[in-house]
């Protein structure tokens, strides 16, 4: 027997909207702080920049209803988020990001970093139309 459809939920996309919040201000307001090394020996910025990305596509990964092109396109923006930080290590050396003598490098990773961000910011602020629109198709 087939599991009922789940219906999405305003709790988890209001929770990755508060991580989001939370891991943006660490950003702007942390200062010297995201550069200490945390869990891992990487430094507290790139664990803040991970729960940034990551909890934007999730919001829309709990907005959307399975088989729908937003479920999609969250999928793909969770993936392009967990691979950042192992994608930028790679690419430069250091688990810091610092892409000396590595130009073309660095500008695909910024490149990379800004459409992976994009994404989750796009589906963080498109998850509550998502939900008010099939709270309305569900009530007709």
């Amino acid at each position: 027997m087939p599991s009922p459809e789940r219906k999405p939920s305003w709790l988890p996309v209001a929770g990755c909207a508060a991580l989001f919040v939370a891991s943006a201000a660490g950003l702007v307001l942390g200062g010297e702080t995201t550069l200490m090394q945390n869990w891992l020996g990487v430094p507290a910025g790139q664990w803040l920049t991970i729960a940034g990305m990551v909890s934007g596509a999730a919001a829309g990964f709990f907005a959307s209803t399975s088989g729908s092109v937003t479920r999609l396109l969250s999928l793909v923006a969770l993936m392009l988020a967990i691979g950042w930080l192992p994608l930028g290590t790679a690419m430069s050396g250091n688990v810091y990001l610092n892409f000396t003598d590595r130009a073309v490098s660095s500008a695909w990773f910024w490149r990379y970093t800004y459409f992976a961000g994009g994404a989750a910011v796009l589906l963080l602020l498109i998850s509550p139309l998502i939900l008010l629109r099939s709270r309305s198709v569900a009530s007709i």
